[in-house]
């Protein structure tokens, strides 16, 4: 219809850091946090410490975006502390990565940045500040895999699936794959995601992202 919307998600949970991380994460809302605040606010123009200031500054006032609440507050506050965090340690980072092959660099960067950021999805889905950290002593309490629940093994393997296809495509996007199939395959897909859509539209999820 001669429209061209840009994607607002690319690929987050394949970012190697956290700043790469808001490169690929709900891109709308990071590029206006970017050009209205971080950079009205100095941006990095004025030294170090006003850098970390307006990083912290810009996420705090992301985490107001999406609620009036301590806990998107504390989220907020946590991902400025870890972009700081990344900026500080990008020495050693770059020592790292210079001295490692390629691919386990980019696999240990992927992983890092994805345990860190799921931390930060406690206080950003949990409905109340106790219940955040509830959660918290319960994730960072030792506990014997052998004792792990039923369902916990099927989740860490789609966790793992996930990680894949989104680092597999994290130069590249479901698009440019999708033209690059045969036809056949192209035509089965498409008649697999009707099938779903048929099969599955009853059921009544709302996406999060409906209530900010």
């Amino acid at each position: 219809m001669g429209y061209s919307l840009p994607d607002n998600f690319r690929f987050p949970y394949a970012a190697t850091g956290f700043s790469d991380f808001w490169r690929r994460w709900h891109i709308s809302l990071s590029t206006w946090l970017r050009d209205y605040l971080y950079i009205s606010l100095g941006g990095n123009r004025h030294g170090v410490l006003a850098t970390y200031r307006n990083l912290t500054l810009t996420m705090l006032l992301g985490g107001l975006w999406h609620g009036a609440a301590w806990t998107f507050v504390v989220w907020g506050a946590l991902h400025g502390a870890l972009l700081i965090a990344e900026r500080l340690a990008q020495p050693v980072i770059n020592a790292i990565t210079s001295l490692a092959p390629r691919c386990i660099a980019t696999a240990f960067g992927i992983l890092i940045t994805y345990v860190c950021i799921c931390f930060t999805w406690v206080f950003f889905r949990a409905e109340s500040f106790s219940d955040a950290m509830a959660l918290v002593r319960a994730m960072v309490n030792p506990f014997d895999l052998g004792a792990m629940p039923s369902g916990a093994w099927s989740v860490i393997a789609v966790t793992v699936a996930m990680l894949g296809y989104h680092a597999a495509l994290r130069h590249s996007t479901i698009e440019d794959c999708f033209v690059r199939l045969s036809a056949p395959i192209r035509v089965l897909m498409l008649a697999l995601a009707a099938f779903l859509i048929l099969t599955l539209g009853e059921e009544q999820r709302a996406f999060i992202y409906f209530q900010f």
